[in-house]
């Protein structure tokens, strides 16, 4: 998925909207690489430069050793399909959420919901 970042970066858009969707999907797919690196106890930002830099494309960051390897070397599949799947899925959610705006993290006024309950403010769930 990291390299895949470096690929959207090439691709040319036209429409403002465009631009900033291929932006916010660049930072999404450097967030899971960012996580390991941190519980590897790894410092994401110079580890994400070395590997952006790597010439095999099967080197990546081995969180037992806290060393970049030749994962595919040692044995470490990446599971394309599912990453494929689930990017697929999360694409297909948010263009359907953006279509309909069907998500409105907005707080109704007064802080009531339209039963008069208390509203929640978590944005990240729109049924709550």
């Amino acid at each position: 998925m990291l390299r895949a970042k470096a690929a959207a970066a090439k691709l040319s858009f036209k429409r403002p909207g465009e631009i900033e969707g291929v932006q916010t999907i660049a930072r999404a797919v450097e967030e899971p690489i960012r996580q390991l690196l941190q519980n590897g106890r790894a410092e994401p930002d110079e580890m994400l430069k070395r590997l952006s830099r790597a010439k095999i494309p099967t080197v990546g960051f081995n969180a037992e050793t806290g060393r970049l390897q030749d994962l595919w070397a040692i044995g470490v599949i990446d599971p394309v399909a599912t990453v494929t799947l689930s990017m697929k899925l999360a694409l297909s959610h948010a263009r359907t959420v953006l279509e309909t705006a069907a998500w409105d993290s907005t707080t109704p006024e007064g802080g009531k919901d339209s039963a008069g309950g208390e509203t929640s403010h978590d944005p990240f769930n729109p049924l709550a």
